[in-house]
């Protein structure tokens, strides 16, 4: 189980945005006494499912530089 922090630097995305996922049912979250997680499986199935965010196995590489036109 993970915070909403980690999870937003596994996905390299804010800490928002998986706020709002959760809140939307993207991902599945459990609140335990008042503070909030995430089962790591589960937000890789939710990802698959929904299609969003970087695929799971790009984790870990480097972010590719965006090129205009692109």
């Amino acid at each position: 189980m993970i915070r909403i922090k980690k999870a937003a630097e596994i996905l390299e995305i804010s800490e928002r945005t998986v706020r709002t996922w959760i809140k939307t049912g993207i991902i599945r979250a459990y609140r335990v006494n008042g503070l909030v997680f995430i089962d790591c499986e589960e937000l890789f199935e939710d990802i698959k499912r929904c299609g969003s965010g970087p695929h799971e196995d790009s984790f870990g590489e480097e972010p590719t530089e965006y090129e205009p036109g692109d």
